[in-house]
């Protein structure tokens, strides 16, 4: 909560700098690396919460000798989904950089007449800020997981609660780290396609409804609630884990 909470005053407190900036060209840029702003933010303060996470205390400690990973807890699809938005990002960015005007911030056709050019469209000045932006937040999801994954366990239950819990906060970092991924994606293909619509380019208008379809798609995968320990099915997937674990399951006592 505490890290949606920070997300949402992130994105109003970045409306403000978008309008503060004197250049329309710097506000260009702003303006397409808020929506990266809002999601670095949010999982800046979910690090701050792994790494404040409660350590076992007391004079006997249990802890499990397995050692967990990033694949371990994290759900497939989304992990997935967040790589395959990054590197569609990149893969837009480099065709917008290769395909716009030596200022590249604009997309120029010549005719045997004429030589238009219309701006603003997604080449290397407005394109490398965005994938270093998308870059961050992917390298930022990942971080935090590996945090989830090394985190204590939770002093009270077993092994299969704790995979759980930790599988539970992996499916909220992921369905949330998409979110400014595919409004940048989006962000790009509507730009794009926006501008070379404006200059009779044949076939654009399609990139601009896959934009929407990626805008809209993420919102879907926001909503999706995820499994609470306890919940059966969620309970028998992980039993096979909780056997395979219970024979590393070691107990130290510690002398104060």
């Amino acid at each position: 909560m505490a890290a949606l909470v920070a997300a949402v005053l992130a994105a109003l407190s970045a409306l403000p700098l978008v309008r503060g900036t004197t250049s329309g060209l710097v506000t260009g840029v702003v303006l397409g690396m808020v929506p990266a702003l809002v999601g670095a933010v949010f999982l800046a303060v979910h690090a701050v919460g792994e790494l404040t996470w409660p350590r076992p205390t007391g004079t006997v400690r249990a802890a499990s000798l397995s050692r967990r990973t990033v694949r371990d807890i994290a759900p497939r699809g989304l992990r997935v989904l967040v790589w395959s938005l990054t590197v569609a990002v990149a893969a837009a960015v480099v065709v917008g950089g290769l395909t716009a005007a030596p200022d590249g911030r604009s997309m120029s056709r010549a005719t045997e007449t004429t030589m238009s050019a219309v701006s603003p469209y997604p080449g290397w000045f407005y394109g490398v800020p965005l994938l270093i932006a998308a870059i961050v937040v992917l390298a930022g999801t990942e971080a935090v997981l590996r945090l989830v994954a090394q985190r204590a366990a939770v002093v009270g239950v077993d092994t299969s609660w704790d995979l759980a819990l930790r599988r539970l906060s992996a499916h909220r970092i992921l369905r949330a780290a998409q979110v400014p991924l595919a409004l940048t994606l989006s962000g790009v293909l509507v730009l794009g396609s926006s501008a070379a619509a404006r200059l009779d380019h044949p076939g654009v208008g399609v990139l601009a409804g896959v934009g929407a379809l990626v805008s809209l798609g993420s919102v879907l995968v926001l909503c999706l609630p995820g499994r609470a320990p306890g919940d059966p099915e969620h309970a028998g997937r992980t039993a096979s884990a909780q056997a395979a674990d219970a024979p590393l399951h070691a107990t130290a006592e510690v002398t104060r």
